[in-house]
């Protein structure tokens, strides 16, 4: 890795690419020996990266990692809306009045019956009190229909998005 005269990193250039056949059902995937994924050399990351840009990576990267291990055939599908799972009326009110908003990323592991078995914040809001209120929402209001491996047995399996917090 070199750094450049801006001080941004030059990453060498990569690409994964898997064998025909290899990801579940639903992904996108490339000929056999061509890259699925691939990133433009050199890949420049500026001290003030778009943090969602980043975690669509990492995403993507953790679901190629779970495809090739074998983990999940298909990932959890929510069963209920997760536009309804947090709403403008949860917005705690101690944020509301000192102002706070934010992003706040997430990670749900879903157990075989679709329930969320944890919550782990990926990226923080800023706030504390925004990211706890967050899982505390999701854990109890987010259903899924769980994943499946090869064979159509449920597994668990994870999801992962963002909420934006805002005030009015």
């Amino acid at each position: 890795m070199a750094i450049n005269a801006s001080g941004a990193r030059n990453l060498p250039s990569m690409s994964f690419s898997l064998p025909s056949g290899a990801c579940p059902s639903g992904i996108a995937t490339a000929p056999p020996h061509q890259p699925l994924v691939a990133f433009p050399s050199p890949l420049i990351w500026q001290h003030a990266t778009n943090r969602g840009s980043i975690m669509a990576i990492l995403s993507a990267a953790a679901l190629l990692i779970s495809a090739i291990a074998g983990q999940a055939e298909s990932q959890p599908q929510p069963k209920n809306s997760p536009s309804g799972w947090i709403t403008q009326d949860d917005y705690p009110p101690a944020a509301h009045s000192a102002g706070r908003q934010g992003d706040t990323g997430f990670r749900l592991d879903v157990d075989t019956r679709g329930r969320v078995a944890a919550c782990t914040i990926t990226a923080s809001s800023g706030s504390s009190l925004l990211d706890e209120t967050t899982c505390t929402l999701l854990k109890r209001r987010a259903r899924f229909k769980p994943a499946r491996d090869a064979s159509g047995a449920y597994v668990a399996g994870h999801w992962t998005s963002v909420f934006r917090w805002r005030l009015g």
